[in-house]
């Protein structure tokens, strides 16, 4: 194929992947002011040089990604665009059009026969070994572990021609990958960081081989024992982590802009093709917030953000600090590993609908197993832009290929489940089928064995929850004595529900008044009101903020047919439209949503450890949120108080973490960050 030819499949939505539209649309006025020349037919067949504006530019015959410009500016250009633009419309280039002002590639019918006919026959019909060598070793190591760390659950990977190349879609990827046959793999071009660019594109022609049926060969030197050190490997990357954590600090969190969102989420995509995928997950999920953050939403705040780097840079500093036959257990699930196991038989208990700070959304589906009383959550979930059918409904499969609305109508037996080597269920399986006998209801029995009735049992505590990232949230059925008024509290912008045990003890379920949870508060408001007798609740119990958190996703009230599961997120209430108090409620609740910010107030702590540590992390927000590291009269008073109260009550590690604060000035980014997540863990641990 002649280095124009090559060319021709590069449009200008495949040229904006390599730099930016505007620049783009500013490259086709270079061409279309007729500052372009050059003669397509004086070529080497690797190279055609081109004039731009007075400035010389070889077009590689690999592609706009490999071409280069003598001009100062970084990556691709406004020239090699332009260069670009004009060789795919060049005379010589397969029969294009005389004039030069060409800015669209022409369709794959109308192209000579220097290009592919088919040009995904041609990608499958090359060497996966010769793609490997043009890589290089280092490359396709990191391309076997980023393949390894992919989450099993992304929707599978799609490649089609179109227009003389392959364009190809994969889950974990919004924008497309564009392959070009001719120009190998150095001329595939994406919206990947430049960085992992060759490690992500290989990935991708390894996985449009297998999902055709086309057998890849990856090098045996790929799986050899002689591995280099963890910091050889990793190193750099942890580098570029530490330097945009400590950049971060010094800017001041409440100060941060896209770019720096974009910075973090760039060096966890590296991480990922390095085979770290835990250290990637919680990047990505600091990424997310930090974007939210620089939007300025007010459901994230910079203790949010603070909180989800600490971990990162803990987690980061764990796994250099680890000996290498204990670092596996900090690097993370790279494949989730399923067995089939026996039919089970589960009671339905509730469903929370979430979304992350990535865009990521799923459903929190809670069951319990009749065999052996055990609550277990199961998660069903899409990354951001995949599936659109994958939606809050209550008639959409959700898991198991059945809806929540099917799911809720009582007990049933779960043939073909699948579960984790953790002993975790999944709620996927091509052969896991939802079995339900004709009227089947549920029982009070099986539900009073699983329910607790006094609060103070320890159900309630995080105790057992330790790690890195956000701590996994529990299922709790509830079998309240009573419960009290559904409220709005405007302070707290929360809905809150007092549910009383047998002793007398109250627990206020919450709910966070936002846009999101708009269904859900709507559901519970006119359950409130309705009268209708609640026999059991199911609270999901995680921490948020360094603080517990209760949260309803479940309510069996008692009918004249029997109990029946209202699930807040999916279940639609009836309740009198006249009712007056459910009118007062629902002015308030949509007042707040319309109603600017107010400032939060902290509720009171639950736990003596909270009352040591939550101002301890109020000052570390202080300092996080402003980007001044030395700190005040005022926090060296708390900071020292506070640790000596730590110390009182054998609190050792949170003593540790304070004193360096108070010894170095300015503050360090390790110590603040050792501090977070110090005092976060311990009000974890501590329930």
């Amino acid at each position: 194929m002649s280095v124009p030819a090559v060319y021709r499949s590069y449009d200008d939505p495949a040229l904006a992947l390599l730099a930016n539209a505007g620049l783009v649309r500013r490259a086709a006025k270079v061409l279309a002011g007729g500052e372009v020349q050059g003669d397509p037919q004086q070529t080497n067949g690797e190279a055609v040089d081109v004039t731009v504006a007075g400035v010389v530019v070889r077009l590689a015959a690999t592609g706009p990604a490999a071409c280069r410009c003598p001009c100062p500016a970084t990556g691709v250009c406004v020239h090699i665009l332009a260069a670009s633009m004009w060789a795919r419309a060049a005379p010589g280039s397969a029969g294009a059009a005389d004039s030069p002002v060409v800015t669209a590639a022409v369709p794959a019918a109308e192209t000579s026969g220097d290009q592919a006919a088919d040009p995904l026959a041609a990608l499958l019909e090359s060497s996966s070994l010769a793609l490997c060598r043009e890589a290089g070793i280092a490359v396709v190591r990191r391309a076997v572990a980023y393949l390894a760390a992919l989450d099993p659950d992304l929707p599978p990977t799609e490649a089609r021609a179109d227009a003389g190349r392959v364009v190809i879609t994969v889950g974990e990827h919004d924008a497309p990958m564009h392959f070009v046959p001719g120009a190998g793999l150095a001329g595939m071009v994406s919206g990947a960081p430049e960085a992992d660019r060759l490690v992500v594109h290989l990935a991708a022609l390894a996985r449009v081989f297998a999902v055709n049926g086309q057998e890849w060969t990856w090098p045996a030197t790929t799986t050899g024992t002689n591995e280099a050190s963890f910091e050889a490997v990793h190193g750099d990357s942890l580098a570029l982590l530490n330097s945009a954590l400590a950049s971060l600090l010094a800017s001041g969190l409440s100060h941060v802009g896209v770019d720096d969102a974009e910075r973090v989420t760039a060096i966890a995509v590296r991480l990922r093709a390095e085979g770290l995928p835990l250290l990637a997950r919680l990047l990505t999920t600091a990424g997310g917030l930090l974007t939210e953050l620089a939007d300025r939403r007010d459901d994230v705040s910079e203790r949010d953000v603070a909180l989800a780097l600490a971990h990162a840079w803990a987690l980061a500093a764990a796994l250099v600090a680890a000996p290498a036959d204990q670092r596996a257990a900090l690097t993370g699930i790279v494949r989730r590993e399923f067995s089939d196991t026996t039919e089970l038989e589960l009671v339905p208990l509730g469903a929370l609908w979430w979304t992350t700070a990535t865009g990521a959304r799923g459903v929190t589906i809670a069951v319990a197993d009749r065999a052996t009383g055990v609550i277990e959550l199961v998660s069903s979930a899409r990354p951001a832009g995949a599936d659109p059918t994958f939606r809050q409904s209550d008639h959409v499969a959700l898991a198991w290929g059945a809806s929540i609305a099917h799911l809720a109508a009582g007990p049933f037996r779960l043939r073909g489940p699948r579960r984790a080597a953790d002993g975790s269920l999944a709620a996927g399986g091509s052969g896991a089928s939802v079995l339900r006998d004709p009227g089947s209801q549920f029982d009070e029995a099986d539900l009073r064995a699983v329910a607790i009735d006094r609060w103070r049992d320890g159900a309630l505590s995080t105790a057992a929850a330790q790690g890195f990232g956000r701590l996994p949230e529990t299922g709790v059925l509830l079998a309240p004595a009573a419960v009290g008024d559904i409220r709005i509290d405007e302070t707290a912008q929360q809905l809150v529900w007092p549910l009383v045990d047998v002793d007398g003890a109250v627990i206020e379920a919450r709910v966070d008044v936002t846009p999101t949870t708009s269904r859900r508060i709507d559901a519970l408001l006119a359950l409130g009101v309705s009268r209708s007798a609640v026999e059991f609740v199911l609270v999901q119990v995680g921490r948020h903020g360094g603080t517990r958190t209760i949260e309803p996703s479940g309510v069996f009230v008692r009918e004249k047919s029997g109990l029946s599961l209202v699930i807040p997120d999916f279940s639609r209430v009836a309740a009198p439209a006249s009712e007056s108090r459910l009118r007062a409620l629902r002015t308030r609740f949509d007042r707040l949503l319309t109603a600017p910010p107010v400032a939060l107030v902290a509720s009171a702590p639950a736990s003596f450890a909270e009352r040591i540590c939550l101002p301890v992390l109020d000052v570390l927000e202080e300092i996080c949120a402003t980007g001044r590291l030395t700190i005040t009269d005022r926090q060296r008073g708390i900071l020292t108080r506070h640790a000596e109260l730590a110390s009182d009550v054998a609190l050792a590690s949170v003593e540790s973490a304070i004193r360096p604060l108070l010894s170095s000035t300015p503050v360090t980014a390790p110590a603040l960050y050792r501090c977070l997540f110090v005092v976060e863990r311990a009000m974890a641990v501590t329930g």
